[in-house]
């Protein structure tokens, strides 16, 4: 009864909330940022949904929720991301099925699991170094089976015999490298799935070096970026506070969650709130009006 209660109490919260924004300038940006800053703090999970949908109103700024609660804006004028305020973590009860959110307690287990196949992947490199080596015909199948689709069907078909190309510390580092993969991207994106095949690809190969990418150098520099991702995804399985900035692919799916994947972002405006090289853009900011690109000049004679 209390549960349904305080159920029926957040309904209410957020029916007041859309009432507030449907009553204004549905386009206008400060009313967007109000929205979507009050709803996150009354419940995460539909402060995400709603952020999600003013995307369909072809506004200039996009508003994205990683799965710890850090809110990042977007500008689709300028091709540009911002960070914002650190809000509430997700909460809401989790559901199966691909691309649907992940809630944070969700993300702390799937953070253990990345973490304890990462340590796996670790531990077998430091006894055989050579086993991060990967024939090319076994990469193909494999990557094309993780990537999904009819490719991926096909490749699952013919993965049993590519294995018989793997020494057994190479089997174990693939199934444990599978593993990883599938955990690190649904932290990064904040959903079950595997994401985009370019995102997919990028973190795949900023951690485990493609074939044929034999060079010492190249190795160490996997095992670098293995062991920074290490580090967070134990500090996040454990609990702590932490943030995924700085993890391969974590940018490219804040931009994607943004619908900015597609976007270059421009030079440096000077004196602009939000601009490369100046303070973040947050909900403060928006709510109190963001000045527009500066007027054209004419210069002509």
């Amino acid at each position: 009864m209390q549960k349904q209660a305080q159920l029926s109490h957040t309904q209410q919260a957020l029916g007041d909330v859309v009432k507030q924004f449907q009553a204004g300038d549905i386009n206008d940006q400060k009313n967007q940022a109000r929205t979507v800053a009050a709803m996150s703090a009354i419940d995460p999970d539909a402060g995400r949904s709603f952020a999600e949908s003013l995307r369909a109103l072809g506004g200039r700024y996009t508003f994205y929720t990683d799965v710890l609660g850090q809110h990042w804006i977007g500008d689709t004028q300028r091709g540009t991301e911002h960070k914002g305020e650190l809000g509430a973590p997700r909460s809401g009860a989790g559901r199966g099925g691909a691309n649907v959110p992940i809630t944070t307690e969700e993300a702390r287990t799937t953070a253990q699991i990345g973490a304890q196949a990462l340590a796996n992947i670790l531990h077998i490199v430091q006894t055989d170094p050579d086993a991060l080596h990967v024939p090319a015909i076994y990469a193909g199948i494999s990557n094309a089976k993780t990537a999904g689709g009819i490719a991926g069907a096909l490749a699952g078909m013919v993965e049993p015999l590519a294995q018989t190309q793997l020494s057994p510390h190479q089997q174990m580092i693939m199934r444990f490298r599978d593993q990883f993969l599938e955990s690190y991207m649904a932290l990064i994106t904040g959903k079950r799935g595997a994401g985009s095949p370019a995102l997919l690809s990028l973190a795949r190969n900023s951690f485990f070096p493609m074939a044929n990418q034999d060079d010492p150098q190249v190795h160490a520099s996997a095992v670098k970026s293995m062991r920074f991702a290490l580090s967070k995804l134990q500090a996040l399985g454990g609990g702590q506070a932490v943030t995924l900035d700085g993890l391969p692919g974590y940018t490219q799916a804040i931009r994607e969650g943004l619908g900015l994947e597609g976007a270059t972002a421009p030079e440096a405006t000077p004196n602009m709130p939000g601009a490369a090289g100046q303070a973040p853009l947050g909900f403060g900011d928006l709510l109190k009006g963001v000045p527009g690109a500066p007027p054209v000049v004419d210069r002509k004679p």
